[in-house]
């Protein structure tokens, strides 16, 4: 029976840690070689470093696999303590999954143009601009599932007898920062000077919160048992 705890919570726990590294890394690529505003000069720092881009994406791939294997790890997990919301935590976690493929093929199609470019063009820089907006815009509306999932999987957590009090507030309060401020951004763009507050107030447990959980689940993963 330890066995069939310790695998998913082990392959869970490291696919967190390896998810917020790739996570890090590729928004700051996209961050390093944009200019939000200036197509033009967005594109010509993207043909400059056409590998760097291209390695962003490369994790943005590794972001979707670990968050397959998460899915999976947290549902076979959770579903000791709650089966009928750790189903709907999985689902929720899935449809966000699918909207980050979506998303991400975005900037598969923005690396197409740039890899055939020889001449810096207006309608070329455009092109790539908009693939880059919009991947940003999907990926910020799948943040909202995203958010609902984490709220999900705090409140199951908050119910084990194993997993740190601490721990699932953190998560708890994680999903509400992730809901909130992607709700913002899609819906209230007028508002975008209060997501820098909200930031502010979420950062925290957004960066600790699941990834906590994950280290968690990696230290204590052999402790595990049937009953959580």
């Amino acid at each position: 029976m330890k066995k069939k705890n310790f695998y998913p919570s082990i392959l869970a726990g490291l696919s967190l840690i390896i998810m917020a590294i790739a996570a890090f890394y590729s928004t700051d690529v996209l961050r390093k070689l944009t200019l939000p505003g200036n197509a033009v000069v967005t594109l010509e720092q993207l043909v400059v470093d056409k590998q760097l881009f291209m390695n962003g994406i490369i994790g943005w791939c590794i972001i979707i696999i670990t968050d397959l294997v998460v899915t999976w790890g947290f549902f076979i997990i959770l579903k000791k303590i709650n089966p009928k919301v750790s189903l709907i935590a999985a689902a929720t976690r899935m449809i966000y999954t699918v909207i980050l493929i979506i998303a991400v093929s975005k900037l598969f199609s923005a690396n197409n143009v740039i890899a055939n470019i020889t001449e810096i063009k207006t309608t070329e820089a455009n092109q790539v601009m908009n693939s880059i907006d919009t991947f940003q815009n999907i990926w910020s509306l799948g943040l909202i599932i995203f958010g609902i999932h984490l709220f999900l999987v705090g409140y199951i957590a908050l119910q084990s007898k194993s997993i740190p009090k601490i721990i699932s507030i953190l998560i708890i309060i994680a999903g509400v920062g992730y809901s909130i401020i992607n709700l913002v951004n899609s819906f209230l763009p007028q508002f975008n000077s209060f997501t820098s507050i909200l930031n502010m107030v979420f950062l925290l447990p957004m960066i600790i919160g699941e990834l906590g959980f994950g280290i968690w689940l990696l230290i204590k993963g052999r402790r595990l048992t049937e009953v959580l």
